[in-house]
């Protein structure tokens, strides 16, 4: 009698341990990036956006050198706050809605509320105050630009690396990612704005044969931990611990290598940066595709952005031939018939993208879009990047 209740006990024990693991598994997202890579569809913006505009920026009263080293990291009801990662104008500038250029601060130099590079930014969503990493500091202002504090990271740990992928956590606290490319280590640190380290997680021990990517990623309260080390992502905790599985990458057969369009794709992987976007409906991604010619040499690589849509669980390739027969990135833009969107940056309901003056007025002349050509006929060649915004749905 007592064996089998003894059996039934542990059958049911059984059952319920597969069916919590099979549940589990089933909270897994699985991102075809294979099926991404070979998919036609056009991602429309209607999908997704319910509204786009065109900003200029700052034209005739800052010069920008080029798109691409426009950042925006944080926007209030009034302004943008934007950085740029050009020598002449490294720092924080201040725009209006409309792009008008109202300020700047932050002063270059080596002292304490100084700088000398901007590697990443973030804005606190209690008080707006903004955290730039400077290498191996984090310099802490107000949105107006008074100086608030410096943590010399350096300093306090008593070891050599650079701040990466910062988040503030509170008004009094931030955390942020270690590097030490040397030792091959990447750790998650937390620490109030007086200095005191709140707690240290090892990410990559150290000794590794490829220093990795890695991302500390937040949406909707849910941390979340991306690496080129592995095919998942995992949540974690305030303290970097690993909760579970959100996100399983499926590389399918490019991960060891195949044939695509005529180029041999190998070792495809997750390139992790804060390019990751994510909102209610989808994420974006972006990818490192190494080609190889048939000798096994690296030719060259390509970045695409891939679209997991939360929503029917799909994945796309942000990468099409349009109307024009031109290869373009981005979503297509069936809202007002102008260029294709590729973002760059999410902040809040909108997401960004930025262009140099010559390439948008010859986007404009080859699109049915009224808004682009109007700014267009204000722009010159030589003008200043322009900004789109595509507010989400």
């Amino acid at each position: 009698m007592k064996s089998n209740f003894f059996s039934i006990t542990l059958i049911f024990i059984l059952f319920s341990a597969i069916q919590n693991m099979l549940f589990a598994q089933n909270n897994i997202a699985t991102i075809d990036i294979a099926g991404a890579l070979e998919s036609k569809e056009v991602v429309d913006m209607t999908d997704y956006f319910s509204s786009i505009e065109y900003v200029p920026l700052g034209e005739g009263q800052l010069w920008i050198p080029e798109a691409t080293t426009c950042k925006i990291f944080y926007a209030d009801k009034e302004n943008y706050y934007l950085t740029f990662g050009s020598r002449k104008n490294r720092g924080c500038f201040k725009f209006t809605k409309d792009g008008k250029y109202v300020t700047s601060f932050i002063e270059k130099g080596t002292w304490t509320h100084e700088f000398t590079n901007v590697d990443d930014i973030a804005a606190c969503k209690e008080n707006g105050n903004i955290a730039l990493c400077d290498d191996n500091k984090v310099v802490i202002f107000t949105s107006d630009g008074e100086w608030v504090t410096t943590l010399f990271v350096y300093h306090l740990l008593g070891e050599s690396g650079c701040v990466k992928d910062i988040h503030f956590t509170g008004a009094d606290k931030v955390r942020f990612l270690w590097y030490q490319e040397s030792a091959g280590r990447v750790s998650a640190i937390s620490m109030d704005l007086k200095g005191n380290v709140l707690h240290r997680e090892f990410l990559v021990p150290g000794n590794e044969k490829r220093f990795p990517y890695s991302q500390i990623s937040e949406f909707g309260g849910e941390l979340k931990y991306f690496s080129q080390q592995c095919d998942t992502v995992y949540t974690v905790d305030e303290n970097f611990r690993i909760l579970g599985a959100k996100y399983f990458l499926d590389f399918g057969e490019y991960r060891k290598g195949k044939v695509l369009s005529g180029y041999k794709y190998k070792n495809v992987r997750l390139l992790v940066n804060r390019d990751i976007m994510e909102t209610d409906n989808f994420i974006i991604l972006e990818i490192l595709f190494p080609v190889y010619s048939n000798e096994g040499i690296e030719q060259h690589r390509i970045i695409d952005k891939i679209l997991y849509d939360k929503r029917n669980q799909k994945s796309l390739l942000l990468r099409y031939y349009n109307s024009l027969n031109l290869k373009a990135e981005g979503f297509n833009n069936n809202i007002d018939g102008g260029a294709p969107f590729l973002p760059s940056y999410l902040v809040g309901n909108r997401m960004y993208q930025f262009i140099d003056a010559a390439k948008f007025i010859d986007l404009a002349g080859k699109c049915r879009s009224e808004k682009m050509k109007e700014i267009a006929a204000r722009l010159k060649p030589s003008s200043n990047p322009v900004m789109i915004v595509a507010k989400l749905k």
